[in-house]
């Protein structure tokens, strides 16, 4: 049977938790004041926040759910959210091979803001409203290339904000809809896998402002209350969670489940009724709400300040998972592996990463204190990397490396040219030439093989400066060098 309301009940005697709440009862709260909308319909945020929103609903906590609203990729909303009564199955794949099973209907409805643009400005009309979470990916926030405007947002400040099509122009004529409807402050929180994800949306939304006030089109007043009644708390966020596999897919349909095949739209997305995911997570926010905020430190959220989540971000994102994972799936393409934790039984793939970690990466780590940098890097290497049951594989890890190379190694190695050290550095710089070697699209077998989706890579052609280069050659004396 096709996962709906009705069949939820049918399950609950096959081991899958089920909701214990009323969920008419919350979809009807969630309208009448709705307190949390979500932008972006990937899996990060049904297998994680949208499992804790459940949580709070279930203990009392809540008594509204999640509203989703993705903006890229209607095909999301309309081939999968709405023939599904907007429910999803989250699998956790544990460690020791326990699967835990949970049908999660804490997202309310979910809107594609192309055709529901009325809805979602009602949303943000709501003085009940306290934040906006984002995970639209690091590409999401990129409003600027080549020290202009990219050209969608280029067409959009040219002229008024009724007008606009990319997302943030968009966010930011919701939150001047907001102004004039009902004048209260709104947090717009990124829970993006990005460092520093609040400042980089603060960025992105305070440089098409800039140039809106510029071209004319917002005033004074309405720039007074974005620079001062919306805030950016930067976040870390950690849960390894891979495309949906067809190993969980044939499972569930075991159970009963029909049509729980992973469905690739169009614009390459892909999704399905389910989500599998790791049982480890954390989440480490800035608390600057101004509007109030969902109960979530009953969820483990560690609520803190800004230079706490930073230490924890630079922990994670540069040190103890990111950098590893990067080395994974960078030699994992060029050595034809397709799992993350086949790489692990590799003794030159694992020594490299202990090497990244360990000996380069924890010398100089900042701790954060709420989270302790021995056991999370511990926890890494010797569970969740080498964790057999996560279906996760390099190929998809290696999407946007070309973003990722310089947040992940070029901290460390910073830190390392001011302690006069950079010298002594081996595993970093090895990763950073193998992902030069990666560009060029060849195998270690001399077959080719197409790079991860990089829209970075493709828009300055990274590969193009690399394509001189053929596997075997040593001589480059008289080869030119590019800035990459």
């Amino acid at each position: 049977m096709n996962l709906s309301i009705e069949c939820i009940n049918a399950f609950k005697d096959k081991g899958y938790k089920v909701p214990n709440y009323d969920i008419e009862k919350i979809r009807q709260n969630t309208k009448a004041k709705p307190t949390w909308l979500h932008m972006g319909a990937g899996n990060l945020f049904r297998a994680y926040p949208a499992v804790m929103a459940q949580n709070l609903i279930e203990n009392g906590h809540m008594d509204t759910g999640v509203i989703m609203c993705e903006s890229y990729d209607e095909e999301v909303v309309t081939e999968y959210f709405d023939k599904c009564d907007n429910l999803s199955i989250n699998v956790t794949l544990n460690a020791n091979g326990k699967i835990d099973k949970e049908i999660v209907a804490s997202i309310t409805e979910c809107l594609f803001l192309g055709t529901h643009f009325e809805e979602v400005e009602n949303i943000f009309a709501n003085p009940s409203l306290q934040v906006v979470t984002f995970t639209i990916t690091e590409k999401g926030y990129v409003v600027y290339t080549a020290d202009k405007f990219i050209d969608i947002i280029a067409a959009d400040v040219s002229t008024d904000l009724s007008n606009a099509k990319a997302l943030i122009p968009n966010i930011i004529r919701l939150c001047i809809s907001r102004f004039h409807k009902c004048n209260t402050p709104i947090t717009l929180l990124s829970i993006d896998n990005c460092a520093p994800n609040g400042e980089k949306l603060r960025a992105a939304f305070m440089a098409v402002v800039k140039q809106y006030v510029e071209n004319g089109f917002i005033t004074d007043e309405e720039l007074t209350y974005l620079e001062t009644q919306v805030s950016f708390p930067v976040s870390m966020i950690d849960k390894i969670t891979p495309r949906p596999s067809d190993s969980i897919a044939a499972m569930l349909e075991e159970d009963g489940f029909s049509n729980m095949d992973t469905m690739a739209t169009k614009k390459n997305t892909y999704i399905a009724p389910f989500t599998n995911a790791e049982k480890p997570e954390y989440l480490v926010v800035e608390d600057i709400f101004l509007n109030g905020r969902p109960p979530l430190e009953f969820e483990k959220v560690v609520f803190t300040d800004r230079e706490t989540v930073d230490k924890a971000e630079q922990m994670k994102v540069c040190t103890c998972l990111n950098p590893a994972q990067t080395a994974l799936a960078v030699f994992g393409c060029l050595l034809s592996h397709t799992s993350i934790s086949g790489e692990m039984e590799d003794p030159y793939l694992s020594k490299l990463v202990h090497m990244i970690a360990l000996d380069e990466g924890m010398p100089v780590v900042q701790d954060p204190g709420v989270i302790d940098s021995n056991e999370f890097v511990k926890e890494v290497l010797e569970e969740r990397l080498i964790n057999k049951y996560i279906p996760d594989t390099p190929q998809r890890i290696a999407c946007d490396t070309s973003q990722k190379m310089g947040i992940r190694f070029g901290g460390n190695v910073a830190k390392y040219y001011e302690l006069g050290k950079v010298d002594e550095l081996v595993a970093i710089p090895f990763t950073i030439a193998g992902w030069l070697r990666y560009l060029l699209g060849v195998n270690d077998m001399g077959e080719e093989f197409e790079i991860s989706p990089d829209p970075r890579a493709k828009e300055e052609k990274l590969q193009a400066k690399v394509a001189y280069i053929k596997l075997g050659d040593t001589n480059f004396d008289k080869q030119p060098l590019y800035d990459l």
